[in-house]
């Protein structure tokens, strides 16, 4: 029986249809199929390969055409609307612990759209990291703020598609060598009770997970007995940071809505991820997302396509308690591109 329960959430997502002065526009360009999941083949390149290939480098035969639509992660099958999706904060206030800004994060490419940062009022150091730029430029609401940045030396490629797009070029007191483009974009942060929802941070609903996948097949058989390390090449599946997720996560999306539940509450695959625990109650977590189902679903029949899911469990990037009831942490990697990583975690998780 899934053990599914009644939850009050702080829920935050990007007001869309609120939005001005062409911010659809600056998303498409900063963050391709963010809110849609059919992509270039362009882009759909450099999120294999990290470059853009020739036919002849692909190997591609000729006539063959490469599908470059995605589901969206957990949906079982029937791709959800982004409305669907949104980041679990710890406060009304739309702390989310830059859950969100990863998440855009996960669908840029600097190489393509130029050098961006992003700040989320809702995150006091966030807010303070914006401010101190010196923009002249009056931040008036709470919300995502996109900055791109253009070293001003010669002629961007960027600076004209930011314009296109609906940007503000707006200049620093602080670094008056450089040019900035940004662009606001206002979030509902919303106060749901959440009925009948599989709530992933909790230790029931994992180890319903890890049994579910015993079911599958598909945990490696030295870890079986070790109930610390089942879940973490649990979440190893689960967290694949391939776009739209993987048949795992469309296995247990559909598992859940033919069960008429009508929510999860699931680790991000974009950011560091944690709970806390204290008498068996949470009392603290970071990077989890949300989605809420319409619980309809047709006789979805899920297929393994493109071969077996590659499991990516390392247990260096875990942070492995002696015991889970006192909680636990994922060490992904998080963005801005600039920050340093750590080679042994990039080649694990990109």
């Amino acid at each position: 029986m899934i053990p599914v329960t009644d939850s009050r959430l702080y829920l935050k997502q990007l007001n869309i249809t609120n939005r001005n002065y062409g911010g659809l526009d600056v998303l498409k360009l900063l963050f391709p199929s963010f809110l849609d999941p059919i992509i270039s083949f362009e882009d759909f390149q450099w999120r294999l390969f990290g470059e853009i290939k020739s036919n002849s480098e692909l190997l591609v035969p000729e006539g063959i055409t490469f599908s470059t639509q995605y589901r969206r992660r957990f949906d079982g099958g029937e791709t959800l609307d982004y409305n669907c999706y949104s980041t679990v904060c710890n406060d009304r206030k739309g702390n989310d612990k830059y859950t969100l800004r990863n998440e855009l994060f996960g669908y840029n490419h600097f190489e393509t759209s130029g050098v961006i940062s992003i700040c989320d009022f809702a995150i006091k150091e966030s807010k303070n990291s914006f401010l101190s730029q010196q923009l002249n430029y009056k931040a008036h609401h709470d919300g995502i703020y996109i900055l791109a940045v253009d070293n001003g030396l010669k002629k961007s490629p960027f600076i004209e598609k930011w314009i296109e797009a609906g940007m503000f070029i707006v200049n620093s007191r602080k670094y008056p060598h450089l040019r900035f483009a940004i662009m606001h974009f206002p979030y509902t942060v919303k106060e749901v009770f959440c009925k009948n929802i599989l709530d992933l941070r909790q230790r029931k609903a994992q180890q319903w997970l890890v049994d579910e996948l015993r079911c599958f097949d598909i945990l490696n058989s030295k870890f079986k007995g070790c109930e610390k390390y089942d879940w973490f090449y649990a979440l190893s599946l689960i967290m694949d940071s391939i776009h739209g997720g993987n048949i795992i996560t469309s296995r247990i999306g559909t598992i859940l809505r033919k069960a008429s539940v009508n929510g999860l509450v699931f680790p991000s695959a974009r950011s560091n991820c944690s709970v806390s625990y204290k008498d068996g109650e949470l009392v603290d977590f970071k990077g989890w997302n949300f989605v809420q189902y319409d619980t309809s679903i047709s006789n979805y029949t899920c297929k393994i396509e493109g071969g077996n899911v590659t499991p990516r469990f390392d247990p260096d990037l875990f942070d492995l308690n002696d015991n889970l009831e006192e909680g636990w942490y994922v060490n992904m990697i998080e963005k801005p591109f600039f920050d340093e990583l750590n080679e042994k975690h990039k080649k694990a998780f990109l």
